[in-house]
């Protein structure tokens, strides 16, 4: 926690950090403004399995993921061990109380990446200017623009596609089922589904 509790103003710290009760005070009590970026978690799945097995072959799990003898089975594995340890059902559980506003602002990717990634241009407008106004940051309408149409980058060295919606692709009912069954819950209430009838 040493490095939340040591951000300056003006400074930022970006990584993965769950929704620890503790993590929590410290966000309050040194009044941290926190960007909760969230993504459809069927397209994390999707794009965790391909990331180990293709992008980086120093992952701890690539070798675990690359012996699978296929895409059906490395997507299997990727919803019922994220990391090799935990269902993407609990990974989305322990970050799940970042969701409350009173600790962060929400971000969804989907809107964030704009036409350049299958989203919507008057989305990811409306979601930068919510961040700016969380941020209490002034921005004229060029500045927005700007920002939007540098969201999108395949320089990053996490990139494979920046895309929406792609687990439609790859997912087959075994695997909609599993989701369901581990995850089914926590994609209703990050706002994916309204039920579990998808």
């Amino acid at each position: 926690y040493k490095a939340v509790t040591s951000i300056g103003r003006g400074e930022f710290l970006n990584g993965h950090l769950t929704g620890l009760p503790e993590l929590l005070e410290i966000v309050q009590k040194c009044q941290i403004k926190v960007l909760f970026v969230i993504r459809d978690p069927r397209d994390i799945a999707v794009s965790y399995y391909k990331y180990v097995t293709n992008i980086d072959k120093t992952h701890p799990m690539h070798e675990y993921f690359y012996s699978l003898k296929n895409d059906d089975e490395r997507l299997t594995a990727s919803i019922e061990k994220v990391g090799g340890k935990v269902t993407i059902g609990e990974l989305l559980r322990r970050y799940e109380p970042w969701l409350n506003p009173e600790y962060a602002h929400t971000c969804r990717f989907e809107d964030l990446i704009g036409p350049a990634g299958g989203g919507n241009k008057e989305k990811q407008v409306k979601l930068l200017e919510s961040i700016l106004r969380y941020l209490v940051i002034g921005a004229t309408e060029a500045d927005i623009e700007s920002i939007a149409e540098r969201k999108f980058s395949v320089k990053s060295s996490t990139f494979r596609q920046g895309r929406t919606g792609a687990w439609r692709e790859y997912f087959k009912p075994d695997h909609i089922s599993l989701f369901k069954s581990v995850a089914g819950n926590e994609l209703i209430k990050y706002g994916y589904e309204d039920s579990n009838d998808w």
